[in-house]
């Protein structure tokens, strides 16, 4: 019993971890998308970057509207990131099997 206890201790630690790595990746993607001279491909290295220092592996990052310099100041620029919990797992999985975790984060372009 005890070892099931600590095991799912150790698993929960891991998604609420994993939860908060994919929050700020989506939240620098953001503020990287919606700063002034700011693109699309910015905004994905800056989730990337955040996600690949972490470990993260199976994610997706998406940005709308697509972001160029014609894109005007006022725009909301939304970054979804989703992440398969199963792929990051530290062990075998019996909760998370099938979950996958997600951040959406809206800001207005500069």
């Amino acid at each position: 019993m005890l070892i099931a206890i600590t095991f799912g201790s150790i698993e929960a630690a891991n998604a609420i971890y994993l939860k908060q790595t994919v929050v700020t990746s989506a939240y620098e993607a953001a503020r990287e998308a919606t700063r002034i001279g700011g693109l699309d491909a910015d905004a994905r290295a800056a989730a990337e970057a955040v996600l690949d220092a972490k470990g993260v592996t199976g994610y997706t990052v998406t940005i709308n509207p697509v972001v160029t310099l014609l894109t005007t100041s006022g725009t909301e620029v939304t970054v979804t990131v989703t992440v398969p919990a199963s792929a990051n797992a530290i062990g075998p999985q019996f909760y998370y099997e099938t979950s996958t975790i997600q951040a959406v984060v809206d800001m207005v372009r500069q």
